[in-house]
């Protein structure tokens, strides 16, 4: 990853409302024509438009993850519960998928600019800068999807991994992308199908395959290739986990839950035979795209 303070005084992050280049004063970011400032938290630059919504923003970060004002105490707990949280969560993605993600992000040059849009509070490559519209632990950028703080055609890459089912206008974000790539950039785009209604803290609307190449193809992008990332095991063991969770009553819920759980973790694998099917999207839980900039 390119350092944060190195991506400011190349001109690729610049004011998200004039485009601007961005340079320090009296701790803060400002624009070059003067008329906006950021403010930066613990080195993160807070590129929002307004003060209204960095409050708001900033409130509602303490919901979606730990705050990076928080102790390293409290760090380390949250750490091992995600870990847990993530290792009964474990999904098995399709190889191709996998591969395409090695090829899109993994295999890129240091000097890379790579962004995760909507990244945090993983990190699933260190090649990745994740900009966030909140404010949480592993998050590099606090930008909106929708105006990214990023110059036109700078980046090299851009993993969007299950946040455009979160975004009441998709489109626009995907446009934005198309905007900050360069000629040939790419977009691993992973997104729901068939899932549990989730937030985080909205969740608008889950993807077919045909519907999540579509949102690509008709923003300018060429669809490079596209197939199931997490298969139809994973979406039923977890669907049922919901619906116990949901509609038996409590506490029984919780307990029917907890051992579903477990013996999930032994049917789940199930889905590297099932994702080598050329049916295998009909019923995926997550599809994947590729998309380059033409």
């Amino acid at each position: 990853m390119i350092p944060i303070i190195k991506q400011i005084k190349l001109g690729y992050i610049v004011c998200p409302i004039t485009k601007q280049r961005l340079s320090f004063s009296d701790g803060e970011l400002v624009s070059e024509d003067k008329s906006y400032k950021y403010t930066l938290v613990d080195g993160i630059p807070v590129l929002l438009k307004d003060k209204e919504l960095k409050v708001a923003y900033f409130h509602r970060s303490d919901c979606v993850g730990v705050n990076n004002k928080s102790s390293s105490i409290n760090k380390v707990y949250a750490d091992f519960i995600y870990y847990i949280y993530r290792m009964m969560r474990r999904t098995y993605p399709c190889q191709n998928a996998t591969l395409a993600f090695e090829k899109v992000i993994s295999n890129k040059d240091e000097n890379a600019l790579c962004l995760s849009i909507g990244g945090g509070p993983g990190k699933p490559h260190p090649n990745l800068t994740n900009v966030n519209l909140f404010y949480t632990n592993n998050v590099d950028i606090v930008g909106n999807a929708y105006q990214l703080p990023y110059a036109d055609n700078v980046v090299d890459s851009i993993y969007c991994g299950a946040v455009l089912e979160h975004l009441e206008f998709p489109a626009d974000a995907v446009q934005e992308m198309y905007r900050v790539l360069k000629a040939g950039g790419e977009v691993y785009a992973v997104t729901p199908f068939l899932q549990e209604l989730h937030g985080s803290p909205s969740h608008y609307q889950n993807y077919t395959l045909m519907g999540h190449e579509r949102l690509f193809a008709n923003h300018g992008f060429m669809i490079k290739e596209s197939g199931t990332h997490v298969g139809p095991v994973y979406m039923l063991t977890n669907i049922i986990g919901v619906f116990l969770l949901t509609y038996l009553p409590f506490p029984l819920n919780k307990i029917i839950k907890s051992i579903w759980r477990v013996i999930s973790v032994f049917i789940n694998p199930l889905d590297l035979f099932l994702c080598k099917s050329k049916d295998s999207d009909t019923l995926a839980s997550t599809t994947y795209v590729v998309a380059i900039k033409k």
